[in-house]
């Protein structure tokens, strides 16, 4: 199976924490980690794979705003560095607005649009139904 010798692939763990400025944190505990630390280190475990596609699921749910501007800074940041294509999920549409360069918008599992920012805060349906009428 693996070899059991101490600091067995330790080199690459680091440079995969160094991503998503880890690497001091290496030999804590991971449930022990702050949650906005813990998400970054799901990102990392993700990014130990190599993707050449990454999927996020709400990458800033539960994280302070600022944290989560943080966070999406971050990913773009990689995504772009490992020429990686990103796809993330959000309901911050504070955060979809700032950071996505397209966006697709569902209602009830059906695609209802898909545009720029620009296109989808000019939809009426998507201002209706999703941004209360304003934007």
């Amino acid at each position: 199976m693996f070899p059991k010798q101490k600091g067995y692939l330790r080199d690459e763990v680091l440079q995969t924490l160094s991503y998503v400025g880890m690497e001091h944190l290496v030999d804590e505990i991971a449930g022990e980690l702050s949650y906005g630390d813990q998400k970054r280190l799901e990102i990392a475990v993700t990014l130990a794979m190599r993707p050449e596609l990454l999927l996020l699921d709400e990458p800033t749910a539960g994280v302070a705003r600022q944290e989560g501007y943080a966070i999406m800074e971050m990913i773009l940041k990689l995504a772009e560095e490992l020429k990686m294509t990103l796809l993330f999920i959000e309901h911050d549409m504070n955060i979809v607005f700032n950071y996505a360069h397209r966006i697709s918008v569902m209602n009830e599992g059906e695609l209802i649009v898909t545009g720029t920012p620009d296109e989808i805060r000019g939809n009426e349906f998507v201002q209706r139904i999703y941004l209360g009428g304003a934007l």
